[in-house]
């Protein structure tokens, strides 16, 4: 296991650019797509004692807490037309070259996005550079054919 967590080395396909994909594929993401409560509340759960949050592969916003100050960062600006707007600072870039100064954030999120990340490994120290505290991240085995998300407590 390296630095960041990661063995062996994660390098996905470009797919001609993330941000032509979600351009494609994002159109009515923020119609099809609702935040589930329980995983909100175990992300929200983990941000106290920061001051302001960054958002890795932010798309539309679902999982953002409404309390903090966000910047949130997705390379789509399709996902980026359909956020709510007044809300966070949106930036358009990747993860992998994420323009902030280090140590910008408290805390850092990156909630279902890095298996379209081109290089995760690349991903997640930009991630560590920028953040101060905790990064957060929700994900699932894309190879795993399995149709449940287990939650603390819940059966099956």
């Amino acid at each position: 296991m390296d630095a960041v967590g990661l063995n062996p080395p994660q390098i996905f396909p470009d797919l001609n650019g993330m941000s032509a994909l979600y351009d494609t594929i994002g159109i009515n993401y923020s119609k099809l797509r609702r935040p589930d409560p329980r995983i909100a509340e175990a992300i929200h759960s983990q941000l106290d004692g920061a001051d302001n949050v960054l958002n890795v592969g932010a798309g539309t916003g679902s999982y953002e807490p409404s309390h903090l100050k966000v910047t949130a960062v997705d390379p789509s600006a399709v996902m980026i037309g359909q956020r709510q707007r007044g809300g966070a600072v949106v930036v358009q870039a990747c993860a992998e070259e994420l323009p902030f100064r280090d140590n910008s954030f408290g805390a850092s999120l990156a909630i279902l996005t890095i298996h379209h990340w081109r290089d995760v490994r690349k991903g997640l120290s930009e991630m560590r550079r920028v953040t101060r505290g905790k990064i957060i991240i929700f994900t699932f085995d894309q190879f795993e054919k399995t149709e449940q998300i287990g939650f603390p407590g819940s059966v099956g």
